[in-house]
């Protein structure tokens, strides 16, 4: 699986360009912190691809952040009513073809799971919701799960998330247990056995 390593060392305004459906695109994610050099375009600064088995690595078990967004119906969701529930939040872009390409995957992962145990929350970074309903309508696997809008960056950058796809598992009560980096098949086995007993403890 890969990663896109997102540019800048410190806080800066991002303008992404990217092509979509034959139409030049382009989105500004402002005041983000990420690592890289700023300064080198953008083909440049996500050129460089991480390989990654299907995996979860553990991490410091520390409180999820706040993370209180509107989903692309418009509708408030917070995190924090979904204590008692093992969530995974996933942060992505529409421009991102790793992000793109797990998508089906988290919608087959979605479809196994209990839902009065279980919740997914997908945490789009920078764009408007015209874009995201673009994406979404040309998928083959409709999309059930919540998408969150996180225009200007804020959520993503609390959750210090450094490149796209990142993936966090959330256990019941409300703290961090997994990290994904890079795109995964959530309906892999392996992955869903570990999801499985969080959700089963």
């Amino acid at each position: 699986m890969t990663a896109y390593a997102l540019p800048a060392a410190t806080q800066f305004d991002l303008r992404v360009v990217w092509q979509s459906e034959n139409k030049v695109r382009s989105t500004v994610i402002k005041n983000i912190r990420c690592y890289g050099e700023a300064k080198k375009p953008i083909k440049a600064a996500i050129s460089k691809n991480i390989s990654f088995k299907q995996r979860l690595t553990s991490v410091r078990r520390d409180l999820a952040p706040a993370l209180s967004l509107k989903n692309t119906k418009g509708k408030l969701v917070d995190i924090k009513d979904m204590v008692g529930k093992v969530v995974l939040v996933n942060f992505w872009a529409t421009w991102c073809p790793p992000c793109r390409k797990e998508m089906p995957s988290m919608q087959r992962l979605y479809d196994k799971m209990d839902k009065d145990k279980f919740a997914m929350l997908a945490v789009d970074m920078g764009e408007d919701e015209d874009l995201v309903f673009e994406f979404t309508f040309a998928l083959d696997t409709p999309l059930t799960f919540p998408l969150l809008l996180d225009h200007d960056g804020s959520v993503t950058r609390r959750w210090r998330v450094r490149g796209l796809p990142t993936t966090f598992i959330v256990d019941k009560e409300g703290y961090v247990v997994y990290q994904a980096i890079g795109g995964r098949e959530w309906d892999d086995p392996e992955l869903v056995k570990k999801i499985e007993a969080l959700v089963n403890q």
